[in-house]
């Protein structure tokens, strides 16, 4: 759960400057699993939901204070190392392929395939700009139809 305490931490110091400034936004990434029963994952998808519920609080607290905390739920973007990494494990412990784990996956997705890391950054960019300057306490759903919302 060291995942939790340093986004808990690193919230709380970077809130106490935009307090006094009376601007600002916090900006959380969390992923699939705290949404949909993963096998393999272990406590990632309890610490996923543990963030967004960190979110909608720490929104509650800071936005009378003029800070905005968003979330950004990606389903992971296979062309981050981090992600093909966890499929090679997935692919292993299913005695598949990557590639046959990966297409699986995909077709239970609405668009077929899964985000790109430049798609998530774009929108991690947009909930973090003033153009998402009315949006605060939400999660928002980058995972390609993974996840209705």
């Amino acid at each position: 759960m060291a995942r939790i305490r340093t986004h808990f931490v690193t919230a709380r110091a970077a809130a106490r400057h935009m307090v006094r400034q009376r601007s600002g936004a916090i900006l959380m990434v969390t992923a699939t699993p705290d949404r949909v029963a993963i096998p393999d994952v272990g406590n990632f998808g309890v610490a996923n939901a543990a963030l967004e519920g960190l979110t909608r609080t720490l929104a509650t607290e800071l936005g009378p204070h003029g800070v905005r905390v968003v979330c950004l739920r990606s389903a992971g973007s296979p062309d981050a190392a981090g992600v093909r990494e966890a499929f090679g494990l997935h692919a292993a412990n299913a005695g598949t392929t990557v590639e046959t784990f990966a297409s699986a996956r995909e077709q239970r997705i609405l668009l077929r395939r899964l985000p790109t890391l430049a798609e998530v950054a774009d929108a991690a960019a947009l909930l973090a700009s003033d153009r998402a300057s009315a949006m605060t306490a939400t999660i928002a759903n980058v995972t390609c139809g993974e996840i209705l919302d």
